[in-house]
């Protein structure tokens, strides 16, 4: 996600950090990024939907102007692509496996994809043509999953390890993941073989200290994948 707007007062700036992941800790994240990807594929289906109805019953002048406004909301605006993902929750319970911080996040980079497209087709964006949002493939596209609230789904404990909290199973109980941050000794003892180069995953975090203050606060930015056996976690120290 992007950084929010430059204040005088803040320093930001990031460092990058490599995560010890195992087979098992990468089969729980994939299964994450899998549920994300189907909910971005799901809220396009929800998106085409209402783009059929504004230009097929609309076209026939049989909206009124209280529907139209409430599905334009949903298709172009942050907070309506936000607020479809609470009812699929509640019709498609394996959502609640992945924290909220994620799922709202699919939500939004949707909304930013469909602003850019139409930035692009208006001639308000520089750069190559925009085209509208796609169906994902998850084997080709891994979803990354983005905390993007300080604190809120994770945090960096003392003794060097990454606590990431995912949703809740059938039974209420809260998922979580615990991983490993390598440190520089690790990482000339593990004498990692060479893989085939790939998407990275990556956790990336962005350090923010108040320059006058001297308070520092992590805010998480996104879990992408790498090879099986490695995650990155950049924060500032």
């Amino acid at each position: 996600m992007p950084f929010k707007r430059a204040d005088p007062t803040t320093i930001q700036f990031a460092r990058k950090v490599r995560l010890v992941v195992d087979a098992d800790a990468a089969g729980k994240l994939d299964g994450q990024s899998k549920i994300c990807n189907w909910l971005w594929n799901r809220l396009k289906d929800e998106v085409e939907t209402r783009m059929a109805e504004l230009s097929i019953v609309g076209g026939y002048g049989y909206l009124d102007e209280a529907r139209t406004k409430k599905l334009l909301s949903e298709v172009y605006s942050e907070i309506g692509l936000r607020n479809l993902v609470p009812p699929l929750k509640e019709r498609h319970p394996f959502l609640r496996c992945v924290f909220s911080s994620p799922l709202k996040n699919v939500a939004l980079r949707m909304a930013k994809a469909i602003a850019s497209h139409r930035k692009s087709k208006n001639g308000q964006r520089c750069g190559p043509d925009v085209g509208w949002v796609k169906y994902k493939a998850w084997a080709k596209y891994w979803m990354s999953l983005e905390y993007d609230e300080p604190g809120k789904g994770w945090n960096v404990s003392q003794f060097g390890w990454l606590n990431l909290s995912f949703g809740a199973n059938a039974q209420g109980q809260r998922l979580s993941l615990r991983l490993k941050m390598e440190t520089q000794g690790d990482r000339e003892r593990s004498h990692l073989p060479d893989r085939p180069r790939g998407p990275r995953p990556l956790f990336r975090c962005v350090h923010v200290q108040g320059a006058e203050e001297g308070q520092a606060t992590r805010h998480a930015r996104g879990l992408h994948r790498s090879e099986p056996e490695e995650l990155w976690l950049r924060s500032g120290y």
